[in-house]
């Protein structure tokens, strides 16, 4: 892959507001908002934003990572 310069990368996203979720934690989404450590669900705009990020020129040298986009959850 290095010779062809294709940069594998991955976006891993967290709690992101407008999302419907299922089971346990539609119910429960003010606790899951307590456990996210900047206290507030993410926005389909950061994992845009991650996205444009690295598939812009700004990440040419960035390679084989895990991009949380998550508030702090790891």
């Amino acid at each position: 892959m290095v010779s062809s310069r294709i940069n594998v990368n991955c976006i891993v996203p967290g709690y992101i507001g407008g999302v419907k979720y299922s089971g346990k934690e539609s119910g429960k989404i003010s606790e899951v908002i307590d456990y996210i450590p900047m206290g507030c669900l993410g926005e389909v705009a950061d994992i845009v934003e991650t996205a444009y990020f690295l598939i812009s020129d700004s990440s040419k040298y960035l390679t084989g990572q895990m991009l949380e986009v998550a508030g702090g959850i790891n």
